[in-house]
C-alpha cells in the first residue's frame, strides 16, 4: 500500500501543493475541509479522497516486468503481470481500445498471473497495449518487424 505524499511545487495562493489522483490542491483547503476553491486549478478539495487515504496497489513486481517487445512477423508476442490478489479482474487495450478473447487475441488469468497473447503478429499489432485493474495500468509497447529473409550468394557454375 502507498500513502499519497505532497509534490514538490507550490500554488499561486503560496500553499504547499499535494497531488491526489492527477489533481493539485492546496494542502491548507483539503486539510480544514473548508470546501473553498484551490485558486490554481479552481477544484473542490472536498470533493476528493483525503490526501491520507492509503491506495491498494493492484500490480505487484512492475519494475521486473518486460514492457518493451520486439518481434518479428508471424510470431506471438506474451504480455504479462502479476496481481496483488488472485481475483483481481484486469482489461487489456490496444491503443486505448478495449481487447476481448478472439482468434487473435488470447486473454489468460492463473492465480496472481496475467496474460495476453496476441497471436500470430503483423505489422498491425505493434503499439501500445495496456492492462488496466482498479484503475491502475501497466503499459507495454510492442513493435512488430517483417519477416526474417535469408539471403544466398548466387554462384556461376561452370562447366
Amino acid at each position: 500500500m502507498v500513502l499519497w505524499n505532497p509534490s514538490s511545487g507550490w500554488s499561486d495562493c503560496g500553499c504547499l501543493l499535494i497531488s491526489i489522483s492527477g489533481f493539485h490542491l492546496c494542502k491548507p483547503c483539503r486539510v480544514n475541509m473548508s470546501g473553498r476553491l484551490c485558486k490554481l486549478m479552481n477544484i473542490s478539495a472536498s470533493l476528493l479522497p483525503s490526501p491520507d487515504k492509503e491506495v491498494q496497489e493492484m500490480f505487484v513486481n512492475k519494475e521486473k516486468v518486460q514492457k518493451d517487445f520486439k518481434a518479428v512477423a508471424s510470431e506471438d508476442v506474451s504480455l504479462s503481470c502479476e496481481v496483488a490478489q488472485a481475483k483481481t479482474e484486469v482489461k487489456w487495450f490496444k491503443d486505448g481500445k478495449l481487447i476481448t478473447s478472439s482468434k487473435k487475441f488470447k486473454v489468460e488469468s492463473e492465480g496472481r498471473s496475467r496474460r495476453l497473447i496476441v497471436q500470430q503478429v503483423e505489422k498491425k499489432d505493434g503499439g501500445e497495449y495496456t492492462c488496466e485493474a482498479g484503475g491502475q495500468k501497466l503499459t507495454f509497447k510492442v513493435i512488430v518487424a517483417g519477416r526474417r529473409r535469408i539471403v544466398l550468394p548466387c554462384f556461376k557454375i561452370q562447366t
